[in-house]
């Protein structure tokens, strides 16, 4: 129950930043201000990247 509660606030974190409506959007223009990981599949991004979107409980932001 808490791993699902912890997965959903993951989610939640992630839809609300404002960093991830840059990654839908594959703007470059956010290019070099952060980058995202994946937790489940240990890759790296830049909010260009032309890779499918992850699930929202599994990204990452870095600065």
């Amino acid at each position: 129950m808490n791993a699902q509660v912890s997965k959903t606030q993951r989610a939640a974190e992630t839809l609300n930043d404002p960093r991830w409506a840059a990654v839908q959007a594959r703007d470059s223009a956010a290019d070099g201000r952060f980058y995202y990981s994946v937790k489940t599949t240990g890759v790296y991004c830049r909010p260009s990247c032309a890779a499918r979107l992850a699930r929202p409980e599994n990204v990452q932001f870095h600065a």
